[in-house]
């Protein structure tokens, strides 16, 4: 069974003030105009970037001189692809696939890339965990086991990351973190950020920090070796 994620206690869901000015800016999903919402609410520069013959990624973000190239998917309901009881990481993995290449195209060696993952479903619904981004990151959580044919024991011997993995010291490095937005019952944003430790560019940890965020770093020494690291909050 998925766990929720642990939560660290950064402070309450951003609120959506009724009267809040939203940025004039073109949104094709509502994955990207609620995406807008929360970084108009947290004082996040947000510009649309023009379509290019080559694949663009969707926004580019400025706070304090940082700027921050974006893509943003949504999770659907009732979407053959989307269903978030599929198997661990299995969502988020093929939002990977399939933005990574714009992420990479439009920050070029030169700025911190994310792909902002919307959860739109409805509140009864459990929404993408800690443990489908880790399993999409680092691979499947194994538990490593041995046994005594003889004397008939099977023991646990340790906790490893198995095949899934997408981010490697190889691969993804444009990729500098991976967000999950979610909306509750009262409209409120909560914003979890899970850092890729294998990052070209890294994001830096201020550019996401305040009510209503969430942000977890992972063990890059273990996971070089495969061995199993749980999400540590920051």
């Amino acid at each position: 069974m998925k766990q929720k994620a642990i939560l660290a206690s950064h402070g309450s869901p951003t609120p959506l003030g009724t009267k809040m000015k939203i940025n004039k800016i073109k949104s094709d999903t509502l994955g990207e105009l609620q995406f807008i919402k929360f970084c108009t609410v947290n004082e996040i520069s947000i510009k649309k970037i023009t379509e290019k013959s080559k694949r663009t990624a969707d926004f580019i973000l400025s706070k304090n001189s940082i700027n921050v190239i974006a893509e943003v998917k949504d999770v659907e309901k009732n979407n053959t692809t989307d269903i978030c009881w599929e198997k661990a990481g299995k969502v988020v993995r093929h939002k990977i696939d399939s933005s990574y290449q714009q992420i990479k195209n439009e920050c070029e060696n030169l700025y911190p890339g994310i792909l902002v993952i919307y959860t739109n479903q409805p509140s009864f619904v459990s929404s993408i965990t800690a443990e489908d981004v880790s399993a999409a990151m680092f691979g499947f959580h194994q538990i490593v086991l041995a046994s005594n044919y003889k004397n008939k024991i099977i023991r646990k011997i340790g906790e490893k990351f198995g095949p899934g993995r997408r981010t490697t010291s190889n691969h993804c490095k444009s990729l500098s973190a991976i967000i999950t937005l979610e909306q509750t019952r009262n409209n409120d944003f909560i914003n979890t950020v899970y850092h890729n430790p294998f990052a070209k560019i890294p994001l830096c940890l201020n550019f996401f920090k305040g009510q209503g965020m969430y942000q977890y770093i992972a063990d890059k020494e273990k996971i070089k070796q495969e061995l199993f690291s749980s999400w540590i909050a920051i």
